[in-house]
């Protein structure tokens, strides 16, 4: 038996196969930034809604960003806290939307409190919705398939 291949076909085949293992890690990082993030907002414990709206997706840099939320009246506060998460769901869709082979992609959450309430400092949640919002993202990765069986 002998097997007769073309190297421009070969090529092409083995290019193709490129362009769908870059296209699906590009949509594999999505879903697990996506899940991450979703995550984290909702494990993080609300009071004013702060914390919870400075979760923050970017894509080729870290922010340094905190999202302020005014002071006054608790009412205010938690209508400016509402509308500042939307804005961070909005603003995480878009940059998950825009992100490319080759871009970095950025989970975070600047406020300098995070860590005590991710440790239990409020009661409202349990500690640790950093970690579970981490293995959120790492059980996405481990469903994530970059090639089938077909080679596509």
């Amino acid at each position: 038996m002998s097997v007769t291949t073309n190297a421009a076909q070969t090529a092409a085949r083995l290019r193709k196969i490129a362009e769908r293992v870059e296209e699906r890690a590009v949509d594999g990082l999505r879903a697990i930034a996506g899940a991450t993030y979703r995550e984290a907002g909702l494990g993080t414990p609300v009071d004013t809604g702060r914390a919870r709206a400075n979760w923050r997706v970017t894509v080729a840099g870290e922010t340094f960003d905190v999202i302020g939320i005014s002071t006054g009246p608790r009412a205010a506060q938690e209508s400016a806290a509402s509308q500042a998460e939307s804005q961070s769901q909005r603003e995480a869709s878009s940059a998950l939307a825009a992100l490319r082979p080759g871009d970095r992609l950025f989970v975070q959450n600047n406020l300098p409190y995070i860590r005590r309430l991710n440790h239990g400092h409020s009661r409202k949640k349990p500690a640790g919705f950093v970690e579970r919002a981490l293995a959120e993202g790492r059980s996405v990765a481990r469903r994530i398939r970059l090639v089938d069986r077909r080679g596509l």
